[in-house]
Parts: structure tokens; sequence; C-alpha cells
């Protein structure tokens, strides 16, 4: 069970997501393709280390 979904993993899901995060809420965040696939050069600098291998956010593939 989860406190907060988000769906879609542009900008401003990843920050709303990693805001209820940082409030303690269990989140997950829901996207049909690859976390930052279709962002921009700019923003996926930003999302993509989000979902590194030591980061504490989780990313299963469908």
């Amino acid at each position: 069970m989860y406190d907060v979904a988000v769906v879609g993993c542009g900008i401003a899901g990843v920050t709303a997501a990693y805001h209820a995060k940082l409030e303690g809420l269990n989140t997950v965040i829901i996207e049909k393709d690859d976390p930052a696939l279709n962002a921009s050069s700019a923003a996926g600098a930003f999302l993509s280390p989000k979902f590194g291998p030591k980061s504490s956010w989780q990313y299963r593939d469908r």
C-alpha cells in the first residue's frame, strides 16, 4: 500500500515524489516508459541519478 502515487516521471513528477518521500510517505511513481526517456537533455540530467544503483529509489521494470 502506498501513501502517494505519482503518475509520470517527468521533472514535476519526480520532484513531487521526492518531496513526498522526504516527508516519510510511502511513494510510488507510475511511468509507461523508462525513467527520463522523454525528458529534455536539461531535465534528463537531473532525473537519471535518482534511479541509480546506490539510490534509495527503486526502479522496477514492468
